[in-house]
């Protein structure tokens, strides 16, 4: 019989939950991160879409340009997340 030091972790089906829970748990809040990145990215383009002389106030583009960087920095963590979990 083997027995087991109280104090060392082990192997087991916590374990094995362990991972996948938490990879899933990190998709989540990437994927929340995201669509908030892209709510900004809509505020943006419909405030500009509404200017009233048709030539949006320089903000305006640069926040949208910032949402779409923060977006691509997003998709390339989720990249790294699905190829890591296969």
């Amino acid at each position: 019989m083997v027995e087991h030091d109280d104090h060392e972790p082990q192997d087991g089906p916590q374990r094995a939950v362990e991972g996948p829970v938490s990879e899933m748990a990190q998709v989540a809040r990437i994927a929340h991160d995201l669509n908030n990145v892209l709510n900004v990215m809509l505020i943006y383009s419909e405030l500009i879409d509404r200017s009233a002389d048709g030539r949006a106030p320089q903000h305006y583009v640069h926040e949208v340009r910032e949402a779409a960087a923060r977006g691509a920095d997003l998709t390339t963590e989720l990249g790294r997340i699905a190829r890591h979990s296969t």
